[in-house]
């Protein structure tokens, strides 16, 4: 089916080199990651790709857990400290970092090219770190944990490469991603339709990331027809097919296998313009949205979703809300948003940002470790563990806290409306309107401040988040700004001067937000900030009236009862409940 019309996107990201964070939490996390960029041994993230290359390894040693000189995922870690470093070297500018990526990149075109002369391999253009032999296992319908998502791994350092060349520029990880790109489609040539099928309903085993996403982008970086006949190989389509048709068959499927295939999706419809792609995608993030995600943005129990609007009926154990998934659902609620406009996509990103990612992050420093968490779990008296060196949250966790920074501020195609979507700290340089915008938001939220720097006519659209209620409202230079909300926005037309202002009022109460399936079942908000009951007990705290609660320092601190309350984002390994037992709702 192709769409007659295609549609237009509504909205355009900025290059992460045009908003930085200004001091503030985000910044603070951030900052923790580019110290483990700069400082972390980029020899361990080539090791493993050497020695399948034949070359010499010296004393380095791969990085570990699951990316360990023999792990079934060897190289996926790999992938993702390429993405890390596009994103901190095009934010921030340092050329140390830009040496350090392209390095990187000129090793694994040594790699590649010493892979290339061996003969081992069944297509030139192969740049893995294990034998193609997982790729053949697959293909006999081999399941996990004999095998281990071969194809997800051959994502991650495609996705790395493509994100080398579109955020820094640099020619040779195109061109390896290229190669790779035509070694896939080689490969896959030699399967059939129904094979296919098979594969990608092997539980872990077939999980192939974003393989689709990234085949259908270079499809279109590179003209290369034959990339789009590689990315369709990719369609799942007994759940597409589901989606499309707006039948939920979620129930027990693995969230973090499936949530990037969908991602891929609609970079499929953007090359294709067929709409089934997209409607497949949209209406499989309202089967999530609100129906299985827990208070701080994340989803999956036991790595799976589980039963439609069964929240309270899945808070067990530690092992809720992979950490991955969150990544992945932000980044298909933003590509969502780009097509939309709509504000409920930015509603999700900044509850699962502000609270999940956030707090996955540990408050120290090391230069050996990404120190993210692998899960952020629920259940009463959770604890988080921080580390996963080598794990796929650890990689995404790279990812994330490089990245902070890009959801804040979008613009209209036509650079003619400027959309602000997050309060945080931070400063937008629009080269093409030539306006500066500083955003100040205290750490106490209740109010944020928009500066312009420059002169010119536009719209600014302000978010008008869901938790702010009837007393959301702006002054424009001091004067009450009024109008309605239209798609979760509210609209500022007109010719801007150098200094105008704009403060954007944000009453941020303490409140309870109810589980979907048990309404005495809350987490305490303030404001989107998600608090947490610090407390060591496994069973389910009970909690009184919010009227008293009393504020601590710092900021978004409180005492209720005898109960201490912190933001989820605080991230140190002291016990907590997310969930705590409320008074009844009145009527």
């Amino acid at each position: 089916m192709s769409c007659a019309t295609p549609m237009a996107l509504k909205v355009k990201p900025f290059d992460l080199s045009r908003v930085s964070l200004l001091p503030g939490v985000l910044c603070a996390k951030q900052e923790r990651m580019l110290r483990h960029a700069r400082e972390f041994p980029i020899d361990r993230v080539l090791a493993s790709f050497r020695r399948e290359a034949g070359l010499p390894t010296g004393d380095a040693l791969p990085p570990g857990g699951w990316d360990d000189a023999t792990g079934l995922l060897r190289g996926h870690y790999s992938g993702h400290f390429l993405s890390m470093l596009a994103q901190a070297a095009a934010s921030t500018g340092e050329q140390a970092l830009r040496d350090k990526l392209d390095y990187l990149i000129d090793e694994l075109g040594r790699c590649r090219d010493a892979m290339a002369t061996g003969g081992r391999y069944s297509e030139p253009g192969y740049l893995c770190a294990f034998p193609e032999d997982q790729f053949a296992k697959l293909e006999r319908y081999v399941e996990y944990p004999s095998i281990w998502a071969p194809w997800y791994t051959c994502h991650k350092i495609l996705a790395g490469l493509l994100d080398a060349h579109r955020l820094t520029g640099n020619r040779r990880a195109l061109e390896l991603a290229h190669g790779l790109g035509r070694w896939a489609r080689a490969r896959l040539a030699r399967t059939t339709a129904e094979q296919r099928g098979r594969m990608w309903g092997l539980y872990i085993a077939g999980e192939y990331g974003g393989m689709n996403e990234s085949l259908a982008e270079l499809a279109q970086v590179t003209g290369d027809p034959d990339m789009l006949v590689a990315a369709r190989c990719f369609d799942n389509e007994p759940l597409l097919a589901a989606c499309a048709a707006d039948r939920d068959e979620l129930d027990g499927k693995h969230a973090n296998q499936h949530i990037p295939q969908f991602i891929g999706y609609l970079r499929m419809f953007e090359a294709t313009d067929e709409m089934r792609y997209y409607t497949a995608a949209r209406n499989f993030w309202k089967m999530i949205v609100p129906h299985r995600i827990y208070s701080h943005g994340g989803v999956g129990q036991l790595e799976v979703f589980r039963g439609r609007d069964r929240i309270a009926g899945s808070i067990v154990g530690s092992t809720n809300a992979e950490t991955c998934a969150a990544y992945n659902m932000i980044k298909l609620s933003r590509r969502l948003f780009h097509y939309s406009g709509e504000g409920g996509y930015m509603d999700y990103v900044e509850r699962a940002l502000f609270n999940q990612i956030l707090g996955s992050r540990a408050d120290t420093d090391s230069p050996d470790d990404p120190l993210v968490t692998y899960m952020l779990p629920v259940a009463p008296g959770s604890r988080r563990r921080f580390g996963n060196l080598g794990t796929c949250c650890g990689g995404t966790g790279l990812e994330s806290m490089t990245k902070l920074h890009e959801a804040i501020f979008d613009a209209s195609p036509a650079d003619d409306v400027l959309y602000v979507n997050l309060y945080v700290p931070s400063r937008l340089d629009w080269s093409e309107r030539g306006i500066t915008i500083t955003q100040q938001a205290p750490a106490s939220g209740g109010s944020a401040r928009l500066t312009i720097a420059g002169a010119g006519t536009f719209a600014v659209k302000l978010r008008v988040p869901p938790w702010a209620g009837s007393g959301f409202g702006a002054r424009l230079d001091g004067a009450d700004v009024t109008g309605a909300a239209d798609a979760g926005f509210l609209s500022i037309h007109r010719d801007w001067s150098d200094g105008d202002t704009i403060d954007v009022v944000l009453p941020a109460q303490v409140r309870f937000e109810r589980a979907l399936d048990d309404p005495g079942l809350a987490t305490i908000f303030d404001g989107p900030i998600a608090l947490a009951a610090r407390d060591g007990s496994t069973e389910q705290l009970r909690v009184g009236d919010l009227a008293g609660a009393r504020p601590l320092a710092p900021a978004r601190h409180y005492q209720l009862d005898s109960i201490r309350l912190a933001p989820l984002y605080d991230a140190d390994d002291e016990p907590y409940h997310l969930y705590v037992r409320a008074p009844e709702p009145t009527a």
